[in-house]
């Protein structure tokens, strides 16, 4: 996977996008995190309060929740860290009836799967409250060598690839929803999000995923992001994005109202 579109930087916002702080010092926001490989910039948009929010929200998807996928893709944490990535991750395995173990395997060797939640519809649209239904959506990619090697390496059969919270995964969402309106829209909205970007309120009650998962349009796209104008069951019209992570494989497109 590889970014195919060019590189935008939006002209300055002078106020945090967020609390709407017009400190002097503002720093840009990228509306996809740089740690998945995005490239659109939105200057001076973030004060420290906002940045520092939504960087721990970042670092934890990024770091917890994505890592060995996007090392093995290349995608670095920051610009500076480029030459800093591990040649190696902890990898917890085991076989059934015994206690885990941990072992350091390097970035080939690492199993390659990608897991993303699959959300109901945002109860923006539905009214409906949200509820425990659920469901995981998971695009695992392997090889069968390697999951071949590990085994003879280490007589494992089950691994433990990373931790999924989809709380947080919602509330980044949220801020890449937030942070494109903010950098596109030209009509006057009231904006529905800082909440739950900054204090992780309700967060599954604005984020929703689109009914099933949509054909690939692109295999070697990295994301995309559209703007997205819907209407509620009680008649509301409602700004927003779609967002699809790693658009070049099968995975959920999600369905964001912003304001």
């Amino acid at each position: 996977m590889r970014v195919i579109s060019p590189p935008k930087t939006y002209p300055p916002v002078g106020h945090c996008i967020y609390c709407n702080s017009t400190e002097e010092s503002l720093s840009d926001e990228h509306i996809i995190p740089y740690g998945l490989g995005g490239n659109l910039v939105l200057p001076r948009a973030s004060c420290k309060k906002c940045a520092r929010q939504t960087g721990r929200v970042e670092q934890v998807c990024l770091r917890q929740m994505l890592r060995p996928f996007r090392l093995k893709h290349g995608i670095p944490d920051k610009p500076r860290h480029k030459k800093e990535q591990p040649k190696e991750l902890p990898l917890e395995m085991s076989v059934i009836g015994k206690p885990a173990e941990t072992h350091m395997v390097s970035i080939t060797e690492y199993p390659e799967a990608l897991v993303l939640p699959q959300y109901p519809a945002s109860s923006v649209f539905t009214k409906m409250p949200v509820d425990s239904n659920i469901t995981l959506m998971a695009q695992v990619l392997f090889n069968d060598s390697v999951l071949r090697d590990l085994y003879e390496k280490h007589g494992a059969t089950i691994f433990k690839i990373g931790n999924l919270n989809f709380a947080v995964f919602a509330q980044m969402l949220a801020k890449i929803a937030h942070a494109y309106v903010a950098a596109n829209e030209t009509r006057p909205y009231r904006a529905l999000l800082y909440d739950t970007i900054i204090h992780g309120k309700t967060p599954m009650f604005f984020v929703g995923s689109e009914e099933g998962i949509p054909p690939v349009t692109n295999p070697e796209s990295l994301h995309q992001i559209e703007h997205e104008d819907r209407m509620a069951n009680d008649g509301r019209r409602y700004v927003g994005a779609s967002i699809r992570l790693f658009s070049g494989l099968a995975t959920p497109r999600y369905i964001i109202p912003v304001g």
